[in-house]
């Protein structure tokens, strides 16, 4: 019976040195699963941060879409505007060249009156004589008013020509 008591003593203990070894591997094991696991929801915690930050980066970027297509239709807008404003001042400079080329022909007409009628005064005068010399001089006076006023006239059109060329080159047409 003390041999039997001795074994089953025996049995125990190695029992006990086994189960000890089990509960020190186990205890090893669970540090490491627990430290995984720590590790594992560290990583899961910057996993999802990072999800957090690629999605406000993707509502900003929406919204800074949103806003850049705003800004381009109001670019677009003005820029039609700009068009049509440069159109209509292309049409106004045209009815200007046009009106100057007018303005340009009565001028040169009224130079050839005023020139023919300062040779008509002096035919008239050197043929009717002295009597017809008073009339004959004002005839040549208004004539000589009528090519300075042409004159002047086609100074302020050509003046206005060279102002309207300058504002064709202007990036603002």
């Amino acid at each position: 019976m003390g041999d039997n008591i001795s074994q089953l003593m025996a049995m125990i203990e190695n029992a006990g040195a086994e189960l000890n070894n089990n509960t020190k591997t186990l205890t090893s094991s669970s540090q490491t699963l627990s430290r995984a696991s720590n590790e594992q929801a560290a990583s899961l915690e910057e996993t999802v941060a990072a999800v957090e930050q690629i999605t406000a980066n993707i509502q900003a970027n929406s919204l800074n879409v949103c806003n850049m297509s705003k800004l381009s239709d109001e670019l677009n807008q003005k820029t039609k505007k700009g068009e049509e404003q440069a159109s209509n001042t292309s049409s106004a400079m045209n009815e200007i060249n046009d009106k100057v080329h007018t303005i340009s022909e009565a001028i040169q007409i009224i130079d050839q009156i005023a020139f023919q009628t300062n040779i008509l005064s002096l035919n008239a005068a050197g043929e009717a004589g002295k009597g017809f010399a008073v009339f004959a001089q004002e005839v040549r006076n208004l004539a000589s008013h009528s090519a300075n006023a042409a004159n002047e006239i086609k100074l302020l059109v050509e003046k206005a020509s060279k102002n309207k060329t300058v504002d064709k080159k202007s990036p603002l047409v």
